[in-house]
């Protein structure tokens, strides 16, 4: 799709702050992470959201996903990695991966107050590069 910008990403068309690729996935962190380790999770096909995704390309984005919760895990020790499908921003399907210590590190508490910090691509890329040392 020519307009997707996950689609640009994935045509590395647009850079990105990588964790994960193989030939059917690829993971990165988002311009505006919710917390430290907060990784995207999408099929390199174009699908508008997970419900329109084919089951075996859903089942291969959830074994990237269990790949990343875990070195999430060990790279900045939350008490938990929350799976989230919401695609309203992109219409492509993705999963977040969120690190969460509480209920409240995954609402839009902090975009409805003002507070969503778009970190530099320089901390983005040491984020990437601390959860790829646990893969």
């Amino acid at each position: 799709m020519n307009d997707c910008v996950f689609c640009s990403i994935i045509s590395k068309k647009i850079e990105c702050s990588l964790v994960y690729e193989d030939a059917h996935t690829i993971c990165f962190v988002p311009l505006d992470p919710e917390n430290p380790g907060h990784v995207l999770v999408m099929p390199r096909n174009h699908y508008e959201d997970i419900f329109s995704t084919p089951p075996l390309e859903i089942e291969q984005l959830m074994v990237a996903a269990r790949l990343m919760a875990n070195a999430i895990l060990k790279a900045v020790t939350p008490k938990r990695v929350a799976l989230v499908a919401m695609g309203l921003d992109v219409q492509h399907a993705h999963f977040h991966l969120v690190p969460i210590n509480s209920r409240l590190d995954i609402t839009s508490k902090r975009q409805l107050a003002g507070e969503v910090i778009t970190r530099s691509k320089e901390e983005l890329d040491r984020q990437a590069a601390l959860i790829r040392q646990h893969l």
